[in-house]
């Protein structure tokens, strides 16, 4: 993930999620935290959408996202799975699930 934001490792270990994401996001992300909605919305990084993160040039960059959340010590872990996504693939991917839902 450091190599997709153009961060060094270390650099990355102390930044906070909300500030890799792009506005409205950044400020929604902290309520999201809190007060996680049991169900998936199907465009949610949760449900392996395609969502944008800002690089360290806070140019937008596709990414697809698979998280995780666990109970662990009366406590919520949320574990995060990073992939890269091309523009044209993520691209494609929108419009093959346009057309289903159209079919639907």
């Amino acid at each position: 993930m450091a190599a997709l934001i153009g961060v060094s490792v270390q650099k990355l270990l102390g930044t906070r999620l909300d500030s890799l994401l792009p506005p409205p996001y950044n400020s929604m992300h902290a309520k999201w935290l809190q007060d996680t909605p049991p169900t998936v919305p199907p465009n949610s990084c949760r449900a392996g959408a395609v969502v944008q993160l800002l690089n360290s040039s806070n140019v937008l960059v596709p990414v697809r996202l698979r998280v995780h959340s666990m109970e662990e010590n009366n406590r919520t872990v949320h574990v995060v799975r990073v992939g890269a996504e091309t523009s044209e693939r993520a691209h494609a991917r929108c419009v093959s699930q346009s057309a289903l839902q159209g079919m639907a």
